[in-house]
């Protein structure tokens, strides 16, 4: 549930976690966008991934289903603040396809994987993707995979990070409450 003062602003979806396992979730910056970035393109030969949040703590990963949020046009960016906000988390990344911006009238979708600290550092990697017949997308052949990070002195993407800075001047927690007979962890 993200708090909206003063009446909380209830979403409904699906959350995940486990046990953080370093082969899987590095802790290397560069390792872990690159590693995340490469699931995304693993999904997408099943489909077009949703757009998803993990969340990173010392021991844990837990992964926020973005869709409900996006469906009700809910302030996202607010939605992982709130997600940052929380107790002990470590890096939030944002996966899945997005739709890239270059300009005002140049977009295009990519997989992407989008990391941030609380210290602000942040890191990025995008893959441009094109349209297939059966409504399913796959890398632009020979393009090349766009990293980039604050660490290399690179501007923040538009639109992404700057979450634990809004999580601080708001207040924002994410409060997690089960709904039906199954469990939310």
């Amino acid at each position: 549930m993200l708090t909206r003062s003063p009446t909380p602003f209830p979403i409904k979806m699906r959350i995940g976690g486990a046990q953080r396992d370093e082969a899987r979730y590095p802790r290397d910056d560069q390792a872990l966008g690159r590693a995340l970035l490469a699931r995304v393109e693993d999904v997408l030969a099943r489909g077009i991934p949703r757009p998803t949040v993990l969340a990173f703590t010392d021991d844990q990963v837990w992964w926020y289903d973005l869709g409900p949020a996006v469906k009700m046009k809910a302030d996202i960016h607010r939605l992982i603040a709130a997600i940052a906000g929380q107790d002990g988390i470590d890096c939030v990344a944002v996966v899945g396809v997005l739709n890239v911006r270059v300009s005002k009238r140049h977009h295009f979708p990519g997989a992407v994987a989008f990391l941030e600290w609380p210290d602000g550092r942040w890191w990025s990697s995008m893959h441009p993707l094109r349209p297939l017949p059966d409504k399913k997308l796959e890398p632009v052949p020979q393009a090349e995979v766009i990293e980039r990070s604050a660490v290399d002195g690179w501007p923040r993407p538009g639109g992404l990070g700057g979450w634990w800075t809004r999580a601080r001047v708001e207040g924002l927690k994410l409060r997690v409450q089960r709904t039906g007979d199954r469990q939310v962890h």
